[in-house]
Formats: structure tokens, sequence, C-alpha cells
């Protein structure tokens, strides 16, 4: 199926993504990129920001599952990925599961191609350009409080677990 592409709305982070990378992800990149835009917004326009909040987020991948950007290695579409619900449920912390939220190395290179200045059809590079931004790619983590993986702005959605 081949992806609908919307540019009627200019402001949506749907939109944006879109026009990065036109052809979509499979649903295991789709997912590390949601989980990587998430808890690390940089890279972002900052005009789109305020969209990256758990709901907001999980609403976006389920309408760019509904227009066929994620998918499955087939080229199918599971009804699980329709539905905001399935993409909140990826975002909700799991504080009982040890090791890592996400594939951080995998969620950095799908990130990574939808940045046109960055973009390099040889895999190496995108390594080295991670590398060069000084992130770790076992962690994911970098600068003075990579100790703390979570943005600042989803406290109000970690506290609505409590």
């Amino acid at each position: 199926m081949e992806p609908h592409i919307n540019h009627v709305q200019p402001g949506w982070l749907g939109a944006w993504l879109q026009d990065r990378c036109h052809q979509g992800f499979e649903v295991p990149e789709a997912e590390c990129l949601c989980l990587r835009m998430y808890y690390k917004f940089d890279g972002i326009p900052m005009p789109l920001r305020h969209q990256l909040s758990r709901v907001t987020l999980a609403s976006t991948f389920a309408e760019l599952a509904r227009r066929g950007w994620v998918r499955t290695t087939d080229g199918a579409v599971s009804d699980a990925l329709l539905t905001p619900q399935y993409w909140q449920h990826l975002l909700t912390p799991n504080y009982r599961r040890s090791g890592p939220n996400y594939d951080y190395a995998l969620g950095e290179a799908v990130f990574h191609r939808l940045q046109p200045s960055l973009a390099s059809p040889d895999s190496a590079d995108r390594g080295r350009a991670v590398a060069r931004r000084g992130i770790d790619a076992t962690t994911g983590r970098r600068g003075p409080h990579a100790d703390f993986p979570l943005a600042a702005s989803t406290l109000p959605d970690i506290l609505a677990t409590l």
C-alpha cells in the first residue's frame, strides 16, 4: 500500500515526519522513532515540540499507521497499530522492566534518516554521525544529565500514571 501523504497540515508533527521520509517505516523502526521522539526531542523543530506528549504522539502515530506510513514487513497494517492506545501503551513507562526502554541505536539511526542534512546511504556514516554528536550507542544518552532519560515535558505523564 502506498503511504498517503498529507501536506495540508503544515503544523502537524505527522506532516513533518511524512515530508522527511515519504516511504514511512516498518513497525519496529516506527516504534523506536516514537520512543526516541518522546524521550529525547532534540532535532524536532521548536513549533512542533508541543505535540510530543504521550497522548498527542500516540494519536499522531496511529494516524500515520492509518495512512500507511507505518506498516508491517509484508506491507499490511495491523488493526492494533491504528489505535492511539497501542502507541500510548508503548510510551507508558514500565518501571519493572530492567534494561533500556527501547533500542537507542535503532531510534537514533531512524531519526537520523529524517534529517536531510545528515542523510547518507551508508549505515556506517550514520553510526559515525551519531558518535560525532556524543551519543552512546548502547545507552542513547549524552550530556551532564545522562542518568535521567526522561524529558522534562513527560513529568505530567509520569505523575498521571501514579
